[in-house]
């Protein structure tokens, strides 16, 4: 149901929960600045009751204007945190300079090299301290282990580059410094509007002794799951990864890519998007728009290599010549394989600029067949609630002889068809989960097309979209008694920050092996991506779902 337009509404303070679990549209809530906590929590419960009230559901905070660290390291002794002496083991001249500006120059020790333990005074548990240390020294705590052990505060000093490339592990960091007794309190210095700026620039991440009190600062909340969600490394890596087109690949100037897949025993079948026109073109050409987009089949050979390629022809009734099909999801249900998939339809000829966002879009289904390379339309899924007017990312799967669709992963909402291939889905089961993620408001979203996993489970992934089509994704574990998620990877299964050389990366479907599991995806919007992980790898990270 995810893709709706956004709607910003200006609001004096919001807390950090999001307030229509069940509501259909997406919207997002920008907080300002701070004037009245009375008047803000009043404007809070109106918009809520609004949002409610109209379908709309709050899924992203504005993140506001981080405080620099100069202001954070001021506002601690005005919060209960008096610091008496500053350990800094960092080479860097910008934080010495900040430490410096708030603190006496004799309560600082600083020192930097490898052998930090023999270089730094000892400390004393007898004084309230504040460690800074460059991140990449964090990882050997042994060095530092004893500072650790007597500070109140760490403040951590990383770059854009390091947290791009995957060379600083946030949610690695955290993990260990919370078992010595700190949380993550807050992410200084960084443009949260624009981005991460300049891959020089300075990120601080601030470490405070005891337990967090975010439901005060819902901005802050926002900047910590934030950063603990699209920076962690995660569980694939750049040699998972093989490549498979480009622009202009197969014939197709907008490139193949968003792949379906099934596996056979004549091979892995890929049913992917091809485009005919590049997206300049596309957006300027209401014909160039519904005419572009072409299924292709692509058949994988166990070593990765295309054993056949061939087009796939679509067969619709004539009142569909106005609808583009694209994002084939493939399920196999009785011994068929069927395709559920976007049908966006332009009515008119807009003004200007095509914006495929706010087209009527459905979900809809097809048949399959792979031999002659046909997809036979058989109609837009329909469900016993309202839906909207952009309606996507839904997720079907075979089980118990029904084909089941996933409407939403949180709330969890499961339909059911018990009379395939009726278009009809009845709700089956609507729960809240509890997931082992940072909260920042934002919705998670359906990826793939849950595949059988073990005898117990089935594997799903879901997705964050983050401000710049930043895609951030987890694997799920499906129990296939309850058909309720059971586990997730509370590490991210893959980001495009994480060595892909990759500016959107998009997830689309699983093949699962004995040994490993291939996903499949799109790159820039224009290539096929397959990374292959091992199960041994994919199994140590899985975390309960309440």
């Amino acid at each position: 149901m995810r893709g709706a337009p956004e709607v910003t509404l200006p609001l004096e303070s919001f807390d950090a929960e999001s307030p229509a679990a069940s509501a259909k549209t997406v919207s997002t809530v920008r907080p300002e600045r701070r004037r009245s906590a009375g008047i803000g929590g009043i404007v809070a419960r109106v918009v809520r009751r609004v949002l409610t009230r109209n379908g709309l559901a709050l899924t992203r905070l504005d993140a506001g204007q981080p405080e620099d660290l100069a202001t954070y390291l001021a506002a601690l002794r005005i919060r209960g945190c008096a610091i008496d002496r500053v350990f800094h083991f960092d080479s860097d001249p910008e934080t010495l300079r900040l430490l410096a500006s708030v603190f006496e120059a004799t309560c600082i020790m600083s020192c930097s090299g490898p052998a930090l333990a023999a270089l730094a005074p000892a400390p004393s548990a007898d004084v309230s301290s504040l460690l800074e240390v460059d991140a990449r020294v964090i990882h050997d705590r042994a060095a530092i282990e004893e500072y650790l052990r007597v500070s109140s505060v760490v403040v951590l000093r990383t770059r854009c580059v390091d947290l791009w490339r995957g060379d600083v592990d946030v949610a690695g960091i955290s993990t260990a410094l919370r078992d010595r007794g700190f949380h993550l309190f807050d992410v200084l210095r960084r443009p949260v509007t624009t981005g991460y700026g300049a891959a020089g620039e300075n990120v601080y991440l601030a470490f405070e002794r005891g337990r967090a009190d975010l439901t005060i600062s819902p901005q802050r909340a926002y900047r910590v799951a934030e950063v603990l969600n699209q920076f962690s490394t995660p569980v694939a890596r750049t040699s998972d990864l093989t490549q498979l087109g480009g622009r202009g690949a197969f014939g197709f100037a907008g490139g193949l890519y968003n792949p379906g897949a099934v596996s056979t025993t004549g091979g892995t079948i890929l049913l992917a998007r091809g485009e005919k026109s590049s997206w300049p073109v596309q957006k300027r050409s209401v014909r160039a728009f519904l005419d572009s987009a072409r299924p292709t089949l692509l058949v994988l050979q166990e070593n990765g290599e295309v054993a056949r390629r061939c087009p796939v022809a679509v067969k619709t009734a004539p009142t569909l010549a106005g609808t583009r099909f694209e994002d084939f999801r493939l399920f196999e249900h009785e011994g068929r394989i069927y395709s559920n998939h976007s049908g966006i339809v332009c009515e008119t000829d807009p003004a200007g600029i095509i914006q495929p966002e706010v087209l009527a879009t459905a979900v809809n289904l097809s048949y399959f067949d792979p031999e002659p390379a046909t997809l036979t339309h058989l109609g837009t899924l329909a469900l016993d609630r309202p839906t909207e007017r952009v309606e996507k990312n839904w997720a079907m799967f075979s089980a118990g002889g029904a084909v089941h669709l996933i409407y939403s992963f949180n709330p969890y909402r499961l339909f059911v068809a018990s009379k395939f291939p009726s278009l009809h889905f009845q709700l089956a089961q609507e729960i809240p989960v509890e997931l082992p993620l940072p909260d920042e408001g934002l919705m998670l979203r359906n990826s793939i097309n849950p595949v059988p996993y073990d005898p117990a489970h089935l594997l799903h992934v879901v997705h964050k979209v983050y401000p710049g089509k930043k895609y951030v994704f987890w694997a799920v574990l499906i129990d296939r008694a309850t058909l309720r998620p059971a586990k997730m990877t509370a590490t991210p299964l893959l980001h495009r920050d994480s060595g892909n050389g990759a500016s959107i990366v998009y997830l689309c479907s699983a093949v699962v092996g004995d040994e490993d599991v291939t996903f499949f995806g799109g790159l820039d919007d224009c290539a096929v991506g397959a990374w292959r992980i091992s199960r041994a790898r994919l199994d140590q990270q899985w975390t309960p779902v309440r």
